[in-house]
């Protein structure tokens, strides 16, 4: 019973991962028996781990026919978009208010990262999304507020639309300039600045992906 919970742990993390990762893409039918073959199990802890992704919204259970992936539902995303753009807003500003030149240099060195990482031959989305994320959270966690961006981080809809956008527009660049614009704003103290740079930059990975939701994309929202 003890190895069946620790393969059914291992099998969960493993495919929370790679759905998380969009190595699963939304939509994508997952059968039982490859998941048993893959990790050599029998089916009890394989359907233990299914069903966990299941209760987590990951996957979608579906009698008599295949299981699959859960789609990205956009108005969760766009929702969260919405009320994550007002707090970011707030606390930004409450960073600002530190004047903590330290803190600033921290957010020029993770733009710097980022430049760095995309000059690399065969860098992975996933490094680049966990610099992204980083960055921001230099601010929630100068102000105290990491458990409100955990909130949003841990969103699966949120999470891996912003993993969509950049593994299949793979616009770094532009997302650079943004956080570029953001660290600009923060180091002159451009408080008028804050609502249209935090709202702009939080949308248009959520943008492009909509903007291409006719066709290829489709499939893997709701």
């Amino acid at each position: 019973m003890v190895q069946n919970r620790d393969i059914a742990t291992l099998i969960y993390d493993t495919l929370a991962e790679r759905i998380l990762n969009l190595d699963l893409m939304p939509g994508c039918p997952i059968y039982e028996a490859d998941i048993c073959d893959e990790f050599e199990a029998s089916r009890t802890p394989v359907r233990t781990a299914m069903q966990r992704l299941s209760d987590k919204g990951l996957l979608d259970i579906l009698p008599y026919r295949n299981n699959r992936i859960s789609l990205i539902d956009t108005e969760i995303v766009s929702q969260l978009i919405y009320s994550r753009a007002a707090v970011e807003e707030r606390v930004i500003r409450d960073f600002i208010e530190l004047q903590d030149p330290l803190l600033v240099e921290d957010v020029e060195h993770m733009i710097r990262k980022q430049t760095i990482l995309i000059g690399q031959d065969n860098f992975k989305t996933e490094d680049f999304f966990k610099l992204d994320s980083d960055m921001h959270r230099i601010w929630f966690n100068a102000t105290g507020r990491n458990f409100i961006l955990d909130f949003f981080y841990s969103n699966h809809h949120y999470s891996r639309m912003r993993m969509l956008d950049m593994k299949k527009h793979k616009d770094y660049k532009i997302i650079i300039k943004e956080h570029e614009a953001l660290y600009d704003m923060i180091r002159n103290g451009a408080v008028e600045l804050i609502h249209s740079l935090v709202y702009s930059h939080l949308s248009s990975g959520f943008d492009r992906v909509m903007a291409r939701a006719d066709n290829e994309l489709r499939s893997y929202l709701i």
